[in-house]
């Protein structure tokens, strides 16, 4: 089947919010105000004009990335598709544009939040710990965990929220710069540790401070997540991971902390064969469990699956 090359361009102007809306307006689920999943797929999000499919390790921008991808349609194929449905309606961003960054107005207290995380097993030193740094606190609308990232002056300039409740909801603060995710106050160390999330790290640290294992003369940041970028076909590092690597030409020793699924074992050896030749790259994903929090509870149970399944 042969399509015209203007006639793949005007498809290519529209993107996946707008198809779905049109054509599946029942498979999408609002999950905060400018993002979506899919009934169907809940790994799937939709945020800004692009898309991620986190459990199948795939992204993109427009309906015809995600016919292609996620639906299984040939080029041609999800071209014409995506006309035949948008009947010539004129492209539009069916999404807000990037607003300023800011961080969620802070609850009177912590305790809803001091109550969950202890109960994710999380050291109660630490908790006070992030606390006292501004690191952590409880938001006051829905009273959920908000993990702030800060620049190298200490601004805040990325958060991250996950909820307290029976939910698997967690995301970015609009506006968040993904280079700056939530971590540890930067010492420049010259071993790096990276996580895939706050709880994986602070999990982590758990650990060691209940093994009496020492953690305090590494530098640990997080990524918010692990996917491919695909805008241009080329592999692109982590934004966090990127940018710290820009400021502390230091470091000569980097282990990877990702999930033990099929998503952070993918990333894990992409990002060491990106590494490679430049540092001292060690993929250390948890011996137990999906993640560092599956496997803090866990052990912390005694051997027993203490799994929570909240995430």
């Amino acid at each position: 089947m042969w399509v015209s090359k203007e006639k793949c361009e005007k498809a290519r102007e529209y993107d996946v919010l707008s198809y779905l809306q049109i054509a599946d307006p029942g498979e999408l689920v609002r999950v905060s105000r400018n993002e979506f999943c899919l009934r169907s797929h809940d790994s799937f999000r939709i945020s800004n004009g692009k898309w991620h499919w986190w459990s199948r390790d795939k992204a993109g921008h427009t309906a015809i990335d995600y016919l292609v991808e996620v639906k299984g349609y040939s080029f041609p194929n999800a071209v014409n598709e995506v006309m035949r449905v948008m009947g010539g309606r004129l492209p539009k961003r069916s999404f807000e544009k990037r607003k300023s960054f800011v961080l969620p107005e802070a609850s009177e207290t912590n305790d809803i939040m001091y109550e969950y995380l202890s109960g994710r097993g999380i050291d109660k030193w630490l908790i006070e710990m992030m606390e006292i740094s501004e690191l952590i606190y409880e938001d006051k609308k829905h009273h959920s965990v908000i993990f702030v990232g800060q620049d190298y002056d200490r601004k805040p300039r990325h958060a991250a929220y996950r909820s307290t409740k029976n939910v698997k909801l967690k995301g970015d603060i609009s506006g968040s710069d993904k280079r700056f995710c939530f971590s540890l106050p930067y010492r420049k160390c010259e071993v790096l540790r990276v996580f895939e999330g706050p709880m994986d790290l602070l999990s982590y640290v758990t650990l060691c401070i209940r093994d009496g294992t020492e953690w305090q003369y590494d530098d640990m940041i997080t990524v918010c997540g692990v996917y491919k970028t695909k805008e241009d076909g080329v592999y692109h590092m982590p934004a966090a991971l990127d940018e710290y690597l820009k400021q502390n030409p230091q470091v000569k020793q980097i282990f990877i902390h990702f999930d033990n699924d099929d998503v952070g074992v993918s990333a894990a050896r992409r990002l060491i064969r990106e590494l490679e030749g430049k540092y001292e790259a060690i993929n250390m994903p948890p011996l137990l469990g999906k993640d560092y929090n599956d496997y803090l509870m866990i052990t912390k149970n005694g051997g027993s699956d203490g799994r929570t399944n909240n995430d």
